[in-house]
């Protein structure tokens, strides 16, 4: 079983990727290649990806109320495309 459907999503929001690149301020079109390189975890509602908020918060986080939103993991940079593409 997909280790997504045994956490409780009630009352997570599901967000489109217009509304995660304005939160994190880059394009459309970066936040379609995180979720296709498997960067920014995803699900199809129809045929329209949407990515739930807690995946996103669990990705990036926003150190300061004010401050801009970071990536949440091990050394803060996002990996580039020769590097997504050599794990595969």
């Amino acid at each position: 079983m997909d280790e997504r459907r045994k956490v409780d999503r009630r009352g997570d929001v599901l967000l489109s990727d217009q509304q995660v690149a304005l939160l994190v301020n880059v394009s459309v079109r970066t936040i379609r290649y995180w979720r296709l390189a498997g960067i920014l975890p995803s699900v199809k509602v129809g045929r329209h990806p949407r990515i739930w908020k807690t995946d996103f918060y669990k990705v990036f986080h926003k150190p300061h109320p004010e401050g801009p939103w970071e990536l949440a993991g091990k050394n803060g940079k996002m990996p580039i495309a020769r590097d997504v593409r050599s794990r595969k």
